[in-house]
């Protein structure tokens, strides 16, 4: 007999919350991931009001520039994994409390 007759049909339904490839297709650059989770538009990223506490009245979102040309610590990590971006942020501060000891007192 034919092989499709001699099986029976086969129902196969999966749980996306138990998908292993879905987050592998995202971007694992410190720009990339900017880019795909805010939006860089000709250096500039528009943080939305939730992530930034402004003053009331200020405007919905607020743009900061994200250049590797006025950016030193940007033009290092920009093409970093995230892993190695936590290693660069880590470091950045503890360099920075080294610099301002008043400032981390309290």
């Amino acid at each position: 007999g034919n092989r499709m007759e001699d099986s029976p049909p086969l129902l196969l339904i999966l749980d996306r919350c138990e998908d292993p490839i879905t987050p592998l297709l995202n971007q694992w650059t410190y720009q990339s991931m900017v880019h795909e989770l805010l939006g860089i538009k000709n250096n500039l990223v528009e943080l939305p009001q939730d992530l930034v506490a402004m003053p009331k009245g200020c405007q919905d979102s607020q743009s900061i520039v994200l250049s590797p040309v006025s950016d030193d610590f940007y033009q290092q990590i920009m093409y970093s994994d995230f892993g190695s971006l936590h290693d660069s942020v880590l470091s950045k501060l503890e360099e920075f409390k080294k610099a301002n000891p008043a400032m981390t007192k309290g």
